[in-house]
């Protein structure tokens, strides 16, 4: 848990100070712990939609708005085509396009996060189009269900974590396969690579979010500092989008580290 020294509300300060009780066990989304490790990486990193606590809605961030929904009650299968926002960057200024998303959901099936993200049991299939910014997944349904916090996974860029797309020609169910082995040595020293971004590194985290790692942690303490060029300030000062209202120009956490 964290003892925050914050609000909701929009503040001026400079500098906010957060305490925090429990070890955040990764820096890495996909490798850690979400029940102690989320509010941290939200700053860091971004879903294609989320939850705004203050209607208690989903809102949509990576996505330009909520994706359309479909139902098709033969098979039980849920379609939702997302738009990615055409402003949507990550630190190298290129933009967050489909394959980000194909390659993040390769990971929850690589890594067996279904117990954090339940999409990960439920993605079938992602559908790309000739709009690097526009797809659609095919979920099965969960007693014909469909519930808006499956898709606040936050979403990884490939170009920094899989230069080589080593994973793109592979497919979904190949990676449950996978997990204990890859099929071949430069796909295995790939998975060895990206499990050592599990560690709090600079060098090892890339996201899209308003923050980033400006220092390994030492003694407990690390700090995030804001982006000066961060993509989303432009909806900075947009009351009905929350995530994007990225306001102290410093986070300092105190933590111990596992």
């Amino acid at each position: 848990c964290c003892l925050l020294i914050s609000c909701a509300q929009k503040v001026q300060r400079n500098e906010i100070r957060i305490g925090m009780t429990d070890s955040i066990s990764s820096f890495n989304p996909v490798l850690g712990n979400r029940n102690n490790a989320e509010n941290f990486w939200r700053l860091l990193y971004q879903p294609l939609v989320d939850f705004d606590i203050r209607n208690m809605k989903s809102v949509p961030v990576l996505a330009h708005d909520l994706p359309t929904v479909n139902y098709n009650d033969s098979t039980n299968e849920y379609t939702l085509q997302f738009e990615i926002r055409t402003d949507a960057k990550w630190d190298n200024g290129t933009p967050v396009t489909t394959r980000d998303v194909a390659f993040t959901m390769k990971l929850l099936k690589l890594f067996d996060t279904a117990g954090m993200y339940p999409l990960t049991n439920e993605l079938k299939q992602i559908v790309f189009t000739t709009d690097k910014r526009v797809f659609t997944m095919i979920i099965q349904a969960n007693n014909n269900k469909l519930y808006d916090e499956e898709f606040d996974v936050p979403i990884l860029p490939e170009y920094f974590y899989d230069p080589k797309s080593l994973l793109f020609e592979k497919n979904f169910k190949e990676f449950v396969a996978f997990r204990n082995k890859m099929p071949d040595t430069e796909l295995e020293q790939w998975r060895k690579n990206f499990l050592e971004s599990a560690a709090p590194n600079p060098y090892f985290i890339c996201g899209s979010g308003a923050y980033k790692l400006t220092n390994t942690p030492d003694h407990g303490m690390f700090m995030l500092e804001r982006k000066p060029n961060w993509w989303g300030n432009a909806y900075n000062n947009a009351d009905d989008l929350i995530y994007f209202q990225a306001y102290p120009a410093r986070f300092e956490y105190f933590t111990s580290m596992t």
